[in-house]
């Protein structure tokens, strides 16, 4: 790894970006930071990270709610690894070591903007109101949709991890990880929240909700792979999915991984009909499955993880979600 590269690790977030002698990245809000958090108590100029004789150090650019560094809050200090860095209540674990590809969401929500790209400026934050106004809307008719959305886009983003994604494919895999319920807000109520087993009949109606998120999505310029992804989110790769009974490799990778993730949480939740399944059993049901329902492939990805601890439906039940928007790299 360069040592011109620095990373910033949360607790569900990693990001990695240069910084070069003399050169300075800004944190915070709005067009006048580099790395843009959209979590309403930050400053739009909250800190600055900078190089200077091969030093690290965090500034902090008059914030409201201050910047510190191992617990004290600093106004400007060099860094090392392993310090753990509070943009006000949002913690951080500063390094130059990166694991992997990892990269998720917290309620520090970040998008590397190009300092000279004005436009893409204002494509991000078109996409931030449309994917918060479209998760408010869903969660407004079924409350457990918010940490159900936010527990499957983690999940199937850690497993991506596995399979060397794009950084397009990485972004289009976490909107439709947030999104790929929003179809159920044509389902009524009564279905969604029904405590005993669905009808025949009922379950047709929820069937229907991956096409009407399809729709939903297509109706936005440039998000024909994301509403595709909605779409086949239910396929099975033994092809007796729905809604099209795609099969094997023809289901787009991105599906399978939301597929499995979000069969992990919907196991791993209390829901109106029964109540929460213990992780151990719940990854014995989906590791079952595997050639059947789910691609082998992502199964033993998802085994791997949360063999390792960093996927695990027990703890996340045990905090509360955190959306505030999707984590969004520069292309």
């Amino acid at each position: 790894m360069s040592e011109e590269t620095i990373v910033l690790r949360g607790k569900l977030f990693t990001k990695s970006f240069a910084l070069g002698e003399g050169e300075e990245v800004v944190v915070g809000r709005g067009e006048k930071a580099d790395i843009q958090i959209f979590e309403g108590e930050l400053s739009r100029r909250h800190c600055a990270f900078y190089r200077r004789k091969g030093i690290v150090r965090v500034r902090d650019l008059k914030s409201s709610n201050g910047t510190s560094v191992n617990g004290k809050r600093v106004k400007n200090a060099p860094l090392h690894d392993g310090d753990e860095v509070g943009l006000g209540d949002l913690q951080f674990t500063f390094t130059t070591v990166r694991e992997g590809k990892r990269s998720s969401t917290t309620a520090v929500s970040a998008a590397f903007v190009n300092r000279s790209s004005g436009a893409w400026q204002m494509q991000v934050n078109v996409l931030y109101g449309a994917v918060r106004a479209l998760v408010a809307a869903i969660e407004a008719k079924d409350e457990y949709t918010r940490g159900h959305s936010e527990r499957v886009t983690e999940y199937a983003l850690t497993m991506a991890r596995h399979f060397d994604l794009s950084d397009r494919k990485t972004n289009t895999l976490e909107l439709a990880g947030f999104l790929h319920d929003i179809g159920k807000i044509a389902v009524p109520e009564s279905i969604l929240h029904k405590p005993g087993r669905l009808t025949d009949e009922e379950f047709e109606v929820i069937k229907t909700h991956p096409r009407t998120g399809h729709d939903i999505l297509r109706q936005m310029d440039g998000t024909e792979t994301l509403a595709e992804t909605v779409l086949h989110h239910h396929e099975r790769w033994d092809g007796k999915g729905y809604p099209d009974g795609l099969a094997g490799p023809d289901i787009p990778l991105l599906c399978r991984l939301l597929a499995a993730a979000d069969t992990f949480d919907a196991l791993g939740s209390k829901r109106p009909y029964r109540d929460r399944i213990a992780q151990e059993a719940v990854l014995a049901e989906i590791e079952r499955n595997a050639g059947s329902q789910f691609d082998p492939e992502v199964v033993e990805a998802l085994l791997k993880e949360a063999k390792a601890g960093r996927i695990c439906v027990e703890a996340d039940h045990a905090r509360q979600p955190t959306l505030e928007t999707p984590t969004v790299r520069q292309p």
